[in-house]
């Protein structure tokens, strides 16, 4: 595949300078599930002591996946990673990309509800990476109409009176 440049002498778009790191779908998949057997196999370790006698005892504590570090790990940056997923040119990676934050969104939300991390911190990891978001917005009005007001008069002077002491 070579440069292929327009009229302009500018890159064809899909093509910014360079060629594409992963010639295939398959290679970009396969060098991805590299990255999460590699977080599954090297998990953190936690000194922690235990009983009386406070024994020490190793924890292994399961690695996150990140965008990050499936970035380092292909040897791209995280914005190379994202065109990967969504830019013109990059059509055929789309699914695989797609697939791989699907995987590490879950990872995050499963660590959180198991206790292994933080639930601050997998929420600001969902907010500022997953396009989760944390607001809630209350209409005050009827299907985006604006609300009428609603005009009672009362007439009996007995019930008038007794309104106004309320």
């Amino acid at each position: 595949m070579g440069k292929e440049r327009n009229k302009k002498g500018q890159f064809t778009i899909g093509n910014p300078g360079r060629e594409k790191i992963f010639t295939t779908p398959k290679e970009l998949e396969e060098y991805i599930k590299e990255y999460f057997d590699e977080c599954d196999n090297n998990p953190f370790k936690k000194t922690e002591f235990h009983g009386k006698d406070a024994e020490e005892c190793i924890v292994p504590i399961p690695r996150p996946y990140t965008i990050e570090g499936l970035s380092v790990h292909l040897g791209i940056t995280r914005q190379a990673l994202l065109n990967y997923e969504k830019a013109k040119g990059y059509e055929p990676y789309f699914n695989v990309v797609t697939h791989a934050k699907d995987f590490i969104k879950q990872r995050l939300v499963e660590a959180a509800v198991a206790g292994i991390t933080k639930e601050s911190f997998s929420k600001f990891m969902l907010i500022n990476n997953a396009d989760y978001q944390d607001k809630s917005e209350v209409d005050h009005t009827t299907g985006g109409k604006s609300m009428n007001t609603l005009s009672i008069s009362v007439m009996n002077e007995e019930t008038k009176a007794k309104l106004k002491d309320l």
